[in-house]
């Protein structure tokens, strides 16, 4: 089975109402950083995490990572786990299909989606 999804797909499958029925974001946050553990003092991690959500939930933007749970990324997935009983945001982690657990019960075939990640 392939495992790649054409992009138009996954913009039709973000939109639609068979999919996830999400907005259009009016501005996008991509979170990067190296996928490995690192410490920062607590008043900076706080700060990031109030900020990165602040930011977000004001306007309107997605939050896109590389989805796993690990670095940087973490420390997102951290701060969305926080405060996502406070404001709707949209996160989207996009991880190599390798690294997903359970893959195999992600596999989706309508709208010729063959694979999505579905959260973290």
């Amino acid at each position: 089975m392939q495992n790649e999804t054409k992009p138009r797909d996954m913009i039709q499958f973000f939109y639609s109402q068979e999919g996830w029925n999400l907005q259009k974001p009016q501005l996008i946050l991509s979170v990067t950083g190296g996928a490995q553990k690192f410490t920062i003092p607590h008043r900076m991690k706080k700060a990031f995490k109030h900020g990165l959500i602040k930011a977000a939930a004001s306007t309107g933007a997605w939050i896109i990572t590389g989805g796993t749970n690990t670095g940087v990324m973490r420390l997102v997935g951290e701060a969305v786990a926080d405060e996502f009983h406070v404001c709707n945001l949209t996160v989207l982690g996009i991880a190599t299909w390798g690294k997903i657990a359970f893959r195999d019960q992600m596999q989706v075939r309508s709208l010729s989606i063959t694979s999505s990640f579905l959260g973290f």
